[in-house]
Formats: C-alpha cells, structure tokens, sequence
C-alpha cells in the first residue's frame, strides 16, 4: 500500500483516480518459510523460480502457485469488468506480478515464471481488448523513467 500511495501522490496525471486494496492480489503465501530467508539451494525454491509446474509447497504449509494464480485472476476480471474501458494501475510483489503478467500472456504453466523476476518499481504494461481471455504485453519490465528521477 505504500508504495500505491506513494505513485498517488508523486503523479500529477492521475487526478481523480482512488486506491483499491484487494488482498487476492497479496503475495504468494510461504506458510512455515514466511519471513525466513530464502535458501536458493533448496529444490521447491528453484522450482517456484524457473518450473513453477512443479512447485509443490505442501511440505511446509505454502500457497501453490495454482491457488494463487486463480484469487488474482479472479479479481483482474472483476476489476476489468468494472472498469472495461479504463486503465488499471496493479502495485503488488513480485511474484505475483510475474507469474500474473504470463497467465494473463496465455503462457503454459511452465512458464509462468519466464521473465522474472522483476526489477523492483518496474512497469509492465498489458493490454485486453474486452471480451477476449488472452492479454498482450506492450511493455515487459521497463525501468527507463528511472533515469530521469534519481528518487525512483
């Protein structure tokens, strides 16, 4: 949230425009290995990275990735149906963000982590033309305005 605050009230082209919080767009849950550092040896963490198809968070309580795949598409149609001739500014962590960004592309399950992760204040731009399922990627993690803003 505050980093949605933050760009509300940095930007001056976004008059009018109000927050939304929908905890289906939170971060993946980690259950037992929430808030500990991660071990990049470990296999479910390699797989959660490069074959989320095969990530399997059971051992320790975690959300998989399927379950959180449908809460946030979910809301991203409820939202675009609220908003079906609008753009929609999407603040969330990294995981999900990504792993959104491809299902929303139309990339299989193996895929679904291609790309990330993502730099940290990056913008992904996707668009739908209503009414069709599959979303296209018009700009894929740009940083380009922080050369202009030694703040962002």
């Amino acid at each position: 949230m505050d980093t949605a605050n933050y760009i509300l009230k940095e930007n001056n082209h976004l008059d009018g425009l109000t927050l939304q919080y929908h905890d289906s767009l939170r971060e993946l849950k980690f259950g037992k290995r929430e808030g500990v550092e991660i071990d990049h040896k470990d296999e479910q963490t390699s797989y959660l990275r490069n074959r989320p198809d095969l990530y399997d968070p059971s051992a320790f309580g975690g959300e998989s990735i399927d379950e959180l795949v449908a809460r946030s598409t979910e809301t991203i149609e409820k939202i675009s149906a609220e908003y079906p001739n609008g753009n929609v500014l999407i603040v969330a962590h990294g995981v999900l963000l990504i792993t959104l960004i491809n299902v929303l592309a139309g990339k299989e399950k193996a895929k679904w982590r291609e790309g990330g992760p993502l730099a940290n204040t990056s913008i992904s731009i996707l668009e739908n033309k209503q009414g069709e399922s599959i979303y296209t990627i018009t700009s894929f993690n740009d940083v380009s305005y922080q050369a202009n803003n030694e703040e962002a």
